[in-house]
């Protein structure tokens, strides 16, 4: 009888297998935690200037249409 010369070796494989597929599913459910959150680059300060003009335009409307408002109110009433 002639063999091919491979030999199997199923105990050490499987379980080698099983420990590293248990291992990779520890360290997914890691990956999860508040902790390890995806890295955000910090905002650049153009950013956070428009951010801050956006800011000051609405606070400028606002305060219009409230003078406006207030205005017409005045000029009906007396």
């Amino acid at each position: 009888m002639v063999t091919s010369g491979v030999t199997a070796q199923p105990s050490t494989t499987s379980s080698a297998t099983t420990s590293a597929t248990t291992d990779r599913r520890r360290r997914a459910r890691l990956d999860l935690s508040p902790v390890s959150a995806p890295y955000q680059p910090q905002r650049r300060v153009r950013q956070d200037v428009r951010d801050g003009l956006a800011v000051i335009a609405a606070s400028a409307g606002a305060s219009t249409a409230v003078a406006l408002i207030a205005t017409l109110l005045v000029k009906l009433v007396g």
